[in-house]
């Protein structure tokens, strides 16, 4: 049996290798969604999209909704492409849609949760009137006056505008939470 620190070694590799299977991937919400619907039919309501998105007809490999289905609610779709040149030029061009369609990237949980406490971050500072710089890749958050780091769901205060010496006050966020189904 392995010990918790051989694990915890091991996590960010995890969601390296996760990252990479997902890299072909796009999430959209806001489809709409109805009970009869057959693969083909999602298959050419994501190809209008992209095609209204790109201007271009866009091959993809597989489209499916993720969920159960429930009177009322859209579930999302996960979109695979073919290519990452396809995929990237419909990622590119994600802010064409418009609301309630969203087109987000396929990301593992852990970074979803990370980038969620940074955008909540964010607003908590924009609203004492800071002027926020939020950098994706490396997960830091910085202000006029306080930068921050979150990995694994703690948000932790960086003692310079140096990421790699950070303090000890570590805030966790998010409870850890058991899923019976498969997230986004």
């Amino acid at each position: 049996m392995y010990n918790n620190s051989v694990i915890e070694k091991l996590k960010p590799d995890t969601e390296l290798i996760e990252r990479e299977v997902k890299k072909l991937n796009l999430v959209i919400l806001g489809l709409a969604d109805f009970d009869t619907q057959s693969i083909d039919q999602l298959k050419e309501q994501v190809a209008k999209l992209v095609l209204g998105l790109t201007g271009k007809q866009i091959e993809t490999d597989t489209v499916h909704r993720l969920g159960k289905y429930q009177l009322g609610n859209n579930r999302p779709v996960k979109v695979r492409f073919l290519s990452l040149t396809d995929r990237d030029l419909v990622w590119s061009n994600r802010l064409n849609s418009n609301p309630p369609i969203f087109v987000n990237e396929d990301l593992p949980f852990v970074t979803r949760k990370d980038f969620a406490i940074l955008r909540k971050k964010s607003k908590e500072l924009k609203e004492k009137g800071e002027t926020v710089s939020i950098q994706w890749n490396n997960k830091t958050i910085t202000s006029g006056t306080a930068a921050f780091q979150v990995s694994n769901g703690c948000l932790t205060s960086v003692t310079s505008r140096n990421p790699s010496s950070i303090s000890t006050s570590q805030q966790p966020l998010f409870q850890k939470a058991h899923h019976s189904q498969p997230l986004l």
